[in-house]
């Protein structure tokens, strides 16, 4: 059998078309009213959408939850009550589209719902554009955390203090004093205490462990150091013992994840706390040179 009204061919023998969704009685009677001249023609806005514009609503239902889910994660990090508001609105109608995919939706209705997906589209770039910027960079900025440049400077010293100390544990061969006095200078961490002292008192606090970690090594690399004219030209690598070098690598990589969980607690601490996370202005006279 085939559809008279969209053409679609299917054995069995059935009162509707499973494509379009006609009843062919209907339809037929339709026809006959319409050959005697009893029967308008209805308005655009009348007419039932086609099969390919309901897979169009089914595909913008999805996108919408697929926007909700995007918005929410945005209002989380920004806690901005407009991202929820556009979130809400986006999750209502991606559920209100897949509830009613199977609705015989009428040409007006369907233009309807695409000027209301399209103005809060519109909405969204202009109540909060970041987060449904698609710029990369732009998208960074918006979510990134504010970090005070001291707290980034502890972080770059104390890995720097870990990387100089996992250097030395490697090195073959020293072959002269000058660098015998540069190995003994690389592995002195006191440079990191500088550093740690410029945090405030609660940054200090937040790094706190970590600091003492870095300084639980200074006895052994202050023994280290004496060492290193006794056994030139051999390095650290050559007269340590494997069991020693293995315990320093150890401990360097439990400082290091130690640091990263700091970092990253520190991350979350001033992206919520309102008072913190605003970032220092930009002086008018430096900004006009």
């Amino acid at each position: 059998m085939k559809c008279p009204n969209c053409g679609f061919e299917f054995n069995e023998e059935a009162y509707e078309c499973p494509r379009c969704g006609i009843v062919f009685a209907k339809w037929e009677e339709r026809q006959a009213m319409k050959a005697e001249g009893l029967l308008e023609e209805p308005a655009w806005y009348q007419r039932h959408i086609s099969p390919a514009s309901r897979f169009l609503r089914i595909l913008g239902g999805l996108l919408s939850l697929g926007l909700a889910t995007l918005l929410l994660l945005q209002g989380i990090m920004l806690s901005s009550f407009w991202i929820f508001l556009l979130m809400s609105f986006y999750l209502f109608f991606g559920l209100y589209i897949l509830v009613s995919f199977k609705q015989r939706v009428t040409m007006g209705r369907f233009a309807l719902e695409a000027i209301a997906l399209l103005g809060a589209a519109a909405m969204a770039f202009v109540i909060a554009p970041g987060s449904v910027a698609l710029n990369k960079p732009m998208y960074h900025s918006t979510t990134k955390p504010f970090v005070p440049a001291n707290v980034l400077t502890y972080i770059s010293a104390a890995n720097k203090a870990c990387s100089n100390v996992d250097r030395f544990i490697n090195i073959k061969t020293v072959k002269n004093d000058d660098r015998a006095a540069i190995l003994a200078r690389n592995i002195d961490i006191r440079f990191v205490d500088a550093a740690f002292h410029a945090l405030s008192a609660k940054d200090q606090t937040r790094f706190a462990e970590s600091h003492a970690m870095l300084h639980g090594l200074e006895p052994m690399l202050t023994t280290l150091q004496s060492r290193i004219p006794q056994y030139m030209p051999k390095g650290p690598a050559v007269w340590l013992p494997d069991t020693l070098k293995e315990s320093i690598r150890n401990h360097i990589r439990k400082t290091r994840i130690q640091i990263a969980s700091e970092k990253a607690r520190l991350e979350l601490i001033y992206r919520f706390d309102t008072g913190t996370t605003k970032r220092p202005k930009k002086n008018r006279a430096s900004s006009q040179k």
